[in-house]
């Protein structure tokens, strides 16, 4: 098991680009400390020029295998989802990685047999790809639905002292 002054170096080390700007995340996050468990270590980097639809820093969490030295960002911001806007936000960047991770799977599996693999591993990392190409449908259609309540968030900004769901529409 690797120690926190390991990980810190990992961290360091390994500071991934904003997928937003492109631009180099700060390591670590100021607010959260870095979790070891077993292998792995997971810590959380802060753009400082992006923010979410609600003001926030953006944040990604970088996950590390402290064996192999290696680390890989995922995008984690249910934190950070505090209404409608910041939803799709969250729904369109799920969509986006769960997309990317499929041809990401198509690689594996390709490696896989061209090394001679055969058997339950093949199938089960083809299994994966198609359920990442599922997921990534579905957190669309999840953020298609949450685009089409635009319409309700509009007309609440147009009538200010409109009344409750219920009210406005019970007759």
């Amino acid at each position: 098991m690797a120690t926190i002054a390991e990980v810190r170096a990992l961290i360091a080390q390994h500071a991934p680009n904003c997928p937003e700007c492109n631009e180099p995340m700060r390591a670590p996050d100021p607010d959260i400390e870095p979790v070891v468990t077993g292998n792995t270590a997971r810590a959380r980097y802060v753009c400082a020029q992006c923010r979410t639809p609600s003001g926030q820093p953006r944040r990604e969490f970088v996950t590390f295998d402290t064996q192999t030295r290696s680390a890989h960002a995922v995008f984690v911001g249910t934190g950070e989802v505090t209404g409608l806007a910041t939803a799709k936000w969250y729904a369109e960047r799920m969509a986006t990685d769960m997309t990317s991770q499929v041809s990401r799977t198509e690689m594996f599996v390709a490696f896989l047999t061209t090394v001679g693999v055969t058997g339950r591993a093949v199938e089960a990392a083809a299994r994966a790809q198609e359920l990442s190409a599922a997921a990534g449908e579905a957190w669309l259609a999840a953020s298609a639905a949450l685009r089409r309540q635009d319409t309700v968030r509009e007309a609440y900004v147009a009538v200010p002292g409109a009344g409750t769901k219920q009210f406005v529409t019970s007759e």
